[in-house]
């Protein structure tokens, strides 16, 4: 049980063992006295988190916690020989990968949930008489498990005040930011990895995991997770980059070119319109109604965000392409002119 006595001073221990590991390899990435990583970092940290993140039950905040270094130690310059000792025990006889590569599929599918949940919680907000929201503790607990993600915010921080420390969370956008940074610099052997692992009897495509996911999630965007669906099409055009050409093939078999052309296709009004109405005939009254008019008031700016990242994605797909396959595939699902409007927008 996660109210175990143990349990939680085990969390605790994890929890304090894994923010000091990550300020030593922030304090050692800014103080470099030598150009080679030492072996702590260079595979002991790599080591640990793929084996944390492979037990299945080491909860939410540790996961977390877990893929917060990860990022840490994958941003030190040069990427790639932290890259390649994870790739290295990845692939090693004893290795857990498939343990670890699963887990991050699970959390890939939780977050379609949660973006789901979050959208209808958005909708019940719009057709709210705002007077009826003085008690709105519930809908903190509500958003809670898909708002926690984020550090970027006070009223994050406000929200994750009222919410029970145990609620399942996916941390997907951590997922994201992590196979972002794993394969940074275009690095192949990864890209390839991540789709298909030679020698497994069954193989966790995580390639096409993020382009499902972006399809799922891109007929429920609202302000509370677009920068969480932005995050995930810059994944996957990393993914795809250099080119990957067996990556570029397996996302232009996905609905992602038809996602796409509705992403390109959003307007703000369609939103937000109705929740600036309400906001005008009565102002925010708490610090929640602040943070849901903070997301408002920006939510033009993401969504010009969110169609560049995806015209970023599609020339990602169409990147040194020889052959008429991929363009057909872009061309029966994209209007062009819709595109070309973006772009010169």
């Amino acid at each position: 049980s996660y109210f175990n006595p143990n349990r939680l001073q085990w969390e605790r221990d994890v929890l304090k063992g894994l923010e000091i590991l990550r300020q030593l390899a922030d304090q050692w990435q800014h103080a470099i006295t030598e150009q080679k990583v030492p072996p702590w970092l260079l595979r002991g940290i790599p080591r640990l988190i793929v084996e944390m993140v492979s037990r299945g039950d080491c909860g939410d905040r540790v996961f977390s916690s877990c893929l917060a270094l990860a990022i840490t130690i994958l941003n030190i310059s040069p990427q790639k020989p932290i890259q390649d000792s994870f790739f290295t025990i990845f692939t090693s006889p004893s290795s857990d990968s498939f343990q670890f590569l699963n887990q991050l599929f699970l959390r890939i599918q939780q977050g379609e949930q949660e973006a789901k949940l979050l959208m209808r919680t958005w909708q019940e907000l719009l057709q709210s008489d705002k007077q009826t929201l003085v008690d709105y503790n519930a809908l903190l607990a509500r958003l809670g498990n898909v708002v926690d993600y984020s550090d970027r915010s006070l009223h994050a921080v406000l929200l994750r005040g009222f919410i029970d420390w145990d609620r399942s969370n996916s941390h997907v956008d951590a997922v994201f930011r992590f196979l972002h940074a794993l394969c940074e610099g275009h690095n192949g052997k990864l890209q390839n990895f991540l789709r298909f692992q030679a020698g497994n009897v069954r193989s966790i495509d995580l390639v096409t995991a993020i382009a499902d996911y972006i399809v799922f999630t891109s007929g429920y965007i609202n302000p509370l997770n677009i920068e969480i669906i932005q995050t995930a099409i810059l994944a996957l055009a990393e993914l795809i980059q250099q080119p990957c050409r067996p990556n570029q093939k397996t996302v232009c078999e996905t609905p992602i070119c038809t996602c796409a052309n509705n992403i390109l296709n959003m307007d703000a009004e369609h939103y937000v319109g109705h929740y600036q109405a309400l906001k005008y005939a009565k102002p925010s009254i708490s610090d929640f109604e602040k943070y849901i008019d903070e997301a408002v008031a920006c939510f033009d700016k993401k969504i010009y965000d969110l169609k560049a990242s995806t015209i970023t994605l599609l020339l990602a797909l169409l990147e040194c392409v020889d052959e008429p396959e991929i363009p057909s595939l872009m061309l029966d699902s994209l209007n062009p002119d819709r595109l070309i409007q973006n772009m010169n927008d």
